[in-house]
């Protein structure tokens, strides 16, 4: 893929369980996350919880068997403090296998495109052969197109999906997709984390 920029918009840690009772998950936990912002706001309904600290950007909601820590890049994307905040809260659900996790990373992509081209006309060129043929079966000239991509590894799931949103750029989303019944520690998670934007990027600059 011929890319000019590649600029991280958001990063997050997905937890999934065999169920997740919101109720039972310890709300007090997550005023520990750091000492120096003890007052998130906190939203709790019986089957959905969200916690924000718009200080640092970050989100943790509760919903669908899912607990979701989320880094949205309003500031500069630390992995080391989307762990802890990773650990804290994987530490308050009381109920709940963990049957799996997966690192999320969202960007913005900036396409260096040949004179006239756009994103749209681009990703139709790179990765689709017999345009004419669809075309036709649509009744009407292609417009518009997305891709997702899976590829099952030794490591994990890498899952891609690439969207056209402006003339010149695309978004690329992001899972790598673990099988386990814990969290890495955060200094392992931390690790994985960096790790993990280095080789999303690397795979999406190989497409």
């Amino acid at each position: 893929m011929r890319v000019d920029e590649l600029e991280l918009q958001r990063a997050n840690v997905t937890i999934v369980y065999d169920k997740l009772p919101v109720n039972d998950i310890s709300l007090d936990l997550f005023k520990t996350i750091w000492p120096d912002d003890p007052h998130p706001a906190i939203t709790s309904m019986p089957d959905m919880m969200v916690i924000m600290y718009p200080a640092r950007a970050l989100t943790i909601s509760a919903q669908n068997r899912r607990l979701i820590i989320d880094w949205l890049l309003g500031q500069t994307f630390v992995p080391e403090e989307l762990a802890h905040a990773t650990q804290i809260a994987a530490g308050a659900v009381k109920q709940g296998r963990m049957i799996a996790f997966g690192l999320n990373y969202n960007f913005r992509v900036t396409l260096n495109l040949k004179e006239g081209q756009t994103s749209v006309a681009y990703l139709i060129a790179k990765y689709l052969r017999d345009t004419d043929a669809l075309a036709k079966k649509g009744g009407g000239k292609l417009i518009g197109v997305g891709l997702d991509l899976t590829f099952e590894r030794d490591l994990g799931r890498l899952q891609i999906g690439l969207r056209p949103v402006d003339p010149t750029t695309i978004t690329a989303d992001t899972n790598l997709h673990f099988r386990a019944d814990s969290i890495p520690p955060a200094t392992e998670l931390a690790t994985l984390l960096a790790k993990g934007r280095q080789e999303v990027e690397t795979r999406i600059k190989q497409l």
